[in-house]
């Protein structure tokens, strides 16, 4: 879970003056992307996502029916997506293929 805060005050917090987003992997080879709280109109785009565990190299990945830019470390085994740009004020799920 990624937790922004807008600017901290004492009741920041209290006021609900945050936004809090979740990043869920499933089957693998998708990454859902969703906001949980959002408190603070924001404008935050997500650019670069790093996926730690990637088994193998993908032969793609996309983003509603983007191909998206991307490294593979075989080593590390982390997938590194580039370029996403995508608003983080509505979810979205990014696919990749093995």
């Amino acid at each position: 879970m990624l937790f922004i805060l807008a600017r901290y005050t004492e009741d920041t917090v209290q006021r609900e003056q945050y936004n809090t987003y979740t990043f869920m992997l499933i089957d693998r080879s998708q990454l859902v992307v969703s906001a949980v709280h959002h408190g603070y109109a924001d404008g935050l785009h997500l650019g670069t996502v790093a996926v730690f565990g990637v088994r193998e190299k993908p032969k793609f990945v996309s983003l509603k029916g983007r191909s998206l830019e991307f490294r593979y470390d075989r080593h590390t085994r982390v997938l590194t997506i580039l370029d996403v740009w995508e608003p983080l004020a509505e979810a979205f799920v990014i696919f990749w293929s093995t």
